[in-house]
C-alpha cells in the first residue's frame, strides 16, 4: 500500500499530460517566502503547541518540499476555458493525492508504534509541495489554458527579484502578507486550490480576472520591450492584484497545514488502502523535461 504508492512522490515517469500547458511556476525563493508566511500565519492561531513546534521545527523540510513540487510541472493548472466549469483540475487533484499518501504514512507509522524523524521530515516535505500548489494559484496565468508563456515568466520573474534573504527571513519590500482575520479548518487541499484558483481566475474587487493579466503585465526581459521591472513599470493596481492574491494563497496554505497536521498526528490512525495508481503516477515530469523557470533558483537560499 504506502510503501508501494510513497515512490510516486519521488519516482520520476514520463509525462502521459492532460493538458497543453508547459508549467511556470514561482521562483524558489518566492515559494520559501510564501511558505514562511503560511508558517508564520499558524504561529498565531489557537491551535496545539505541538503542530506549532512541529513546523517550526521542520522548516527545512517543508521549503524543500515547496521547491521540489516543480517536479509535477505538469500538473500545477486549473483550467476554465473562459466558463465557470472547471474543465481541468490537476492541482487540487494532485495536492490531494500528496496529502492522503502523506498522511496515510503517518498513520502508519503511527500503529507500527513509532513516528521516525524521517516520517516527520517526508511529511513536512509533502506540507510544502501540497503549499507550492496553492501558491502557484495566486498566478491567474495557472487558470488559463491558453495563457501567454512569455507573460506569465515576466509576472513570476519581477515578483521574485523583489524577494531578499535576510537571515533566517525571506523579506519583501513590495509583496507582504498577513494572517486575513479567519482560519478555517478543515479545508482539504483540494477545496484550498480550487477557492484560490476561482479567485485568480474570476478576480474580485482588488484582484484582476486572469483574463487581464496578459495586458497589465509590463514586458520586460521575456519580452520585446525595453525593459522597465516591477517598481517602476508596473501600475497600483497590478502590484495590488498580485498582493492580494498571494496574501490569499498564504492563509489557505497556513489553513491545509493545519488540516494536514491534524489529519495525521491528531486523528485516529485509519488505513486508507490506497490502491489505485494515481494522478502522481502517470504524469510527473523527469528533470530533464521541465523548463529553465520551473527550475531556476531552486537551490537558492
Amino acid at each position: 500500500m504506502y510503501k508501494t504508492l510513497a515512490k510516486y512522490l519521488i519516482v520520476l515517469v514520463p509525462v502521459l499530460s492532460f493538458s497543453t500547458n508547459i508549467a511556470h511556476a514561482w521562483h524558489g525563493k518566492t515559494h520559501k517566502k510564501l511558505t514562511q508566511d503560511a508558517i508564520e500565519i499558524l504561529y498565531q492561531q489557537d491551535i496545539p503547541q505541538d503542530e506549532k513546534s512541529f513546523f517550526s521545527s521542520h522548516k527545512e523540510s517543508l521549503y524543500r518540499g515547496s521547491v521540489n513540487a516543480d517536479k509535477y510541472s505538469r500538473l500545477h493548472h486549473m483550467d476554465f476555458l473562459d466558463s465557470e466549469e472547471i474543465s481541468d483540475d490537476s492541482a487540487a487533484a494532485t495536492s490531494e493525492e500528496i496529502s492522503e499518501i502523506a498522511i496515510d504514512r503517518i498513520h502508519q507509522a503511527r500503529l507500527a508504534g513509532e513516528v521516525t524523524e524521517v516520517d516527520m521530515n517526508k511529511f513536512a516535505e509533502a506540507c510544502g509541495e501540497v503549499g507550492h500548489m496553492i501558491e502557484d494559484m495566486a498566478n491567474g496565468f495557472h487558470t488559463l489554458s491558453n495563457e501567454d508563456q512569455a507573460v506569465h515568466n515576466e509576472l513570476e520573474a519581477e515578483v521574485n527579484k523583489d524577494i531578499r534573504k535576510n537571515r533566517e527571513r525571506f523579506e519583501s519590500e513590495i509583496f507582504q502578507t498577513c494572517f486575513d482575520g479567519e482560519f478555517r479548518r478543515g479545508i482539504a487541499p483540494y477545496d484550498a486550490v480550487t477557492d484560490v484558483a476561482e479567485t485568480s481566475y474570476f478576480g474580485d474587487d482588488e484582484i484582476l480576472p486572469a483574463r487581464k493579466l496578459a495586458s497589465s503585465v509590463p514586458m520586460g526581459k521575456y519580452g520585446t520591450g525595453s525593459y522597465v521591472g516591477l517598481k517602476k513599470g508596473w501600475k497600483p493596481p497590478l502590484i495590488k492584484s498580485v498582493s492580494e492574491s498571494l496574501n490569499i494563497a498564504v492563509n489557505s496554505t497556513a489553513e491545509c497545514f493545519d488540516y494536514m497536521y491534524t489529519r495525521a498526528f491528531l486523528d485516529d490512525p485509519q488505513l486508507t488502502n490506497i490502491e489505485t495508481p494515481g494522478i502522481l503516477q502517470i504524469q510527473t515530469t523527469p528533470i530533464h523535461q521541465q523548463s529553465a523557470s520551473d527550475t531556476y533558483d531552486s537551490v537558492q537560499k
